[in-house]
């Protein structure tokens, strides 16, 4: 689970471990080991493996899945002009943000180049650009909203500099006044090893002294689903979570000045 040590999850690193994967894949190795790494499931959507959809519900990035969890964030995304999906994946949802937002700009960035491939493939109104979201991220446009979910190393390392340098990057992409959705885990036993867990020290660190910082639970995705994103699904959902010990939550940015 969560590491102390963040090389693993650096760009230059991860993109290693893609290229291993795609050669192990492409030489017809086709194996549950593969498939669990994000790398391997989008390498099997591309292709048309048949192992590709189980591979890909268990990374929940099914089409009707995503529909509903965008329904957690109306109120959101329906202010915005322009917004950026950061580590987007084979780009689910933010096909679904287009959908239900079309006169909104909408990009997606991620690493994984089989999954931006897939990605450009199949929604052709949403721009998708491969690229390592670092320290030094940078953008050609500026957007309103930002979005991340269960993005590395947010939910990964407890290197507390290394994630102000990737909270610092993707707010400096940020139009003001603007806001950063950061979607994520919040269940006691993950708190060590992510973001969740520095929320007051980040509260307190002069660098985000031009952010107002909110903490909201998020409603689970299958409920939204079932029964819409209302008050009474999210009471279902937090009787879930405290039955199931899983708590999903999203921290806010808002940019002021």
């Amino acid at each position: 689970m969560g590491d102390n040590n963040k090389d693993w999850l650096l760009p230059e690193k991860m993109l290693g471990n893609q290229k291993t994967i795609q050669t192990r894949m492409s030489a017809g190795e086709i194996s549950e080991e593969l498939g669990k790494n994000d790398f391997g499931a989008y390498y099997a959507l591309l292709n048309d493996l048949p192992v590709a959809q189980r591979w890909i519900e268990q990374h929940n990035m099914t089409d009707l899945l995503a529909k509903a969890y965008i329904k957690n964030f109306h109120n959101e995304f329906k202010r915005a002009q322009s917004i950026l999906d950061v580590g987007c994946g084979a780009g689910f949802i933010t096909k679904c943000i287009k959908e239900a937002y079309p006169l909104v700009y909408v990009v997606g960035v991620d690493l994984a180049e089989d999954a931006i491939k897939y990605a450009n493939k199949s929604f052709s109104n949403v721009v998708f650009i491969q690229q390592a979201i670092d320290c030094n991220f940078n953008m050609k446009d500026t957007f309103d909203i930002i979005h991340t979910r269960e993005f590395y190393p947010f939910s990964r390392t407890n290197d507390y500099e290394y994630i102000c340098g990737i909270l610092t990057a993707l707010l400096r992409n940020l139009n003001t006044p603007g806001e950063l959705l950061i979607v994520g885990s919040t269940a006691p036993e993950h708190l060590n090893y992510s973001i969740f867990g520095f929320v007051d020290r980040i509260r307190r660190d002069s660098r985000f002294n031009n952010c107002k910082i909110q903490q909201r639970r998020i409603i689970k995705t299958k409920v939204v689903h079932l029964l819409g994103s209302n008050p009474v699904a999210g009471l279902i959902s937090m009787c879930l979570d405290h039955l199931q010990g899983s708590h999903a939550g999203c921290l806010l940015f808002e940019k002021k000045f």
